[in-house]
This record gives C-alpha cells, sequence and structure tokens, in this order.
C-alpha cells in the first residue's frame, strides 16, 4: 500500500564561453515518511575553450527514506530458559522504529576532467559531506519483568561527517575502453 510520487527538473545555462551555471531540482512524496528534496547546483568553467578540461565547483543537498525493512523491523531471538524466567521470554527483542526521518546529506565538491589526448581522459573529484539524521539502533529500557532482555529499536541517532576524493584515468580507443580508478572515502 506505499505511494511514491516526485517531480526533477534540470537546466543548464550558458553564462559566457567558458563559464556555465547547472541547477537539478527534485522533489518527492513517499506515502509512509515526509515529503523531501533534493538540490544540486554546480559551476562549471572551460579552462581551455574548448571543453578539454574543465573544473566543476557544486553544491548539494539529498536524502534517503527509510523503507519498510527499516521501519517495520521486528525480531525475537534467544529464548530464556523457563524457570527462572517466565515462559514465551526473548533475551533479544528489536522492536518496530516510530516516526524515522529521512537521512539528509549536505555536500560540497570540486572537480576537474582532462582529455589529455584523444584517447585518454582524467577525472578528479573531492567532496566534502554532512549527514544529519541518521539512522541506527538505540537501546530501550527493559519492559517489567525484568530480567535481562535487551530491547532495540531503529532511530535517528545522530550526524557524521565525511570527505573523500575519487580519481579515473579512462583510455579508450575504437572497440578498447581500460579504466584505472582510485576512491578514498572517510
Amino acid at each position: 500500500s506505499e505511494q511514491w510520487a516526485g517531480a526533477f527538473i534540470s537546466d543548464r545555462w550558458g553564462i559566457n564561453d567558458r563559464w556555465s551555471l547547472e541547477s537539478q531540482g527534485r522533489v518527492d512524496w513517499y506515502s509512509e515518511t515526509q515529503t523531501d528534496w533534493a538540490a544540486r547546483l554546480a559551476l562549471i568553467h572551460d579552462l581551455t575553450g574548448d571543453s578539454k578540461h574543465t573544473l566543476r565547483l557544486a553544491a548539494a543537498r539529498s536524502f534517503r527514506t527509510p523503507q519498510y525493512a527499516l521501519r517495520e523491523l521486528a525480531t525475537q531471538r534467544i529464548p530464556l530458559p523457563s524457570p527462572p524466567a517466565p515462559p514465551g521470554l526473548f533475551g533479544l527483542n528489536l522492536i518496530p522504529a516510530k516516526d524515522l526521518k529521512n537521512e539528509q546529506i549536505y555536500s560540497v565538491e570540486l572537480g576537474y576532467t582532462g582529455k589529455l589526448s584523444d584517447e585518454l581522459t582524467l577525472r578528479i573529484d573531492a567532496y566534502a559531506q554532512h549527514y544529519e539524521n541518521l539512522t541506527g539502533s538505540v537501546l530501550l529500557p527493559e519492559p517489567a519483568p525484568a530480567v535481562g532482555r535487551n530491547f532495540f529499536t531503529v532511530a535517528n541517532v545522530g550526524d557524521a561527517d565525511a570527505y573523500g576524493l575519487e580519481t579515473e584515468l579512462a583510455y579508450e580507443l575504437e572497440r578498447l575502453s581500460l579504466k584505472a580508478w582510485y576512491a578514498f572515502n572517510n
């Protein structure tokens, strides 16, 4: 019974021969959580005037919606011996989440793309990201009777920061395409 709806728009505006501005916007509605939006704005500079070497500076906001498997996750494991515990109790209990928010990601990106020769292209992209409302598990207080059981649920647990660098060297010749890449994500 879940429903999705969304709209996406994108535009690229040539400021002059060497500068352009690229924008993207998106709005999503999901029946099980909330309406949310994503956007990216990128300033692109053609260093040589022939589009062989470009720099890109971008800022973006995106989101990730907690799907059914996270929102409704429930299980009981490790049956407790009876006695001393009353029958039907489990040592590990995971109960469904309540009111999970979408995770938010804000990022700043700096990139370079260069055509080093007719066959050789180099891409370098660096980024810094800030995450909000990350989803994780939290320990809940044990309801009565207190016999040493653990109760957990999935909840929005906090924020985090990340940064990284991704590179790719591509060699393409007619039917042959070779790529070497390296990525560092912290």
